[in-house]
């Protein structure tokens, strides 16, 4: 099993690693991008954090 996860973890890195590279070959759309990306994701990280704030029952402590 772990074989099996370890050449899926090395296949998904190439893969990433291929498509920032492309990316980054038009360099105003990979900024762009990284700018929509924070845009997007940093609300949900936000409401996550306040979430688990909030919510002192979930947060995995005692």
């Amino acid at each position: 099993m772990t074989r099996y996860v370890r050449k899926n973890l090395y296949i998904y890195y190439r893969l990433l690693r291929m498509q920032l590279k492309a990316l980054m070959s038009y360099q105003i759309d990979f900024i762009l991008s990284m700018i929509a990306i924070v845009i997007t994701q940093g609300p949900d990280l936000l409401f996550l954090q306040l979430v688990y704030q909030k919510i002192p029952s979930i947060q995995g402590g005692h």
